[in-house]
């Protein structure tokens, strides 16, 4: 179904899924710094770790519940306006890899949203971030350091397979250790990176 990568890749892709993510995430850690919540928080007797990690893992099932979304209203709209041929498996695969390998971006985002109190500058900075995310994955000569860029690995990982934008990769087991190995490797120094960071807040 055609249109199936479309919305999936041309424009979602693109912009909306990261941007997504990022009014999510601001929205989640708004409570943590309004009134006298931040202040709390620093006072909380559980480890950084436990606190990272739970922001992130909140914010990865609401992304999984956003691709739900988006995979049911593709196929709604295939069926009203009577596209033709089947639900293409690759489109499901893709948006559920997309999934697990947003970790980075959750992390980045969500770091974004600890350090900065105002809801505006974390999607500010992820705007910018889908920018670079369209030119390293467009620049023939960046294409290699695309999946070091959070918003350029979401991207990658969603046109996987994808007819519609061409040189994102082929849905196959290479492509996806290419695109998770870097996914790993930035996650693990965001996380921590914010366990340190929020660590740090609770010392002084």
């Amino acid at each position: 179904m055609v249109l199936a990568d479309i919305s999936g890749g041309a424009f979602y892709g693109m912009l909306f899924f990261s941007m997504g993510v990022s009014a999510l995430t601001a929205t989640l850690w708004r409570y943590e710094h309004r009134g006298t919540n931040w202040n709390l928080l620093l006072t909380h007797t559980r480890h950084s770790s436990g606190l990272v990690l739970a922001k992130i893992f909140t914010i990865l099932s609401l992304v999984a519940v956003m691709q739900g979304v988006l995979v049911a209203g593709t196929w709604v709209a295939g069926v009203v306006l009577g596209v033709d041929g089947s639900f293409p498996e690759s489109f499901l695969v893709a948006c559920c890899l997309t999934v697990l390998l947003a970790f980075p971006l959750v992390a980045l985002q969500s770091l974004l949203s600890m350090v900065f109190r105002s809801f505006s500058v974390p999607i500010g900075v992820g705007l910018a971030g889908c920018v670079a995310g369209i030119g390293v994955n467009y620049a023939a000569g960046l294409r290699a350091f695309s999946a070091w860029v959070p918003q350029g690995l979401v991207m990658r990982s969603l046109n996987m397979g994808s007819s519609a934008v061409a040189g994102m990769g082929d849905l196959s087991v290479s492509s996806v250790v290419d695109l998770a190995v870097p996914a790993l490797v930035v996650s693990i120094v965001l996380v921590l990176f914010s366990v340190r960071w929020f660590g740090f807040c609770k010392r002084r």
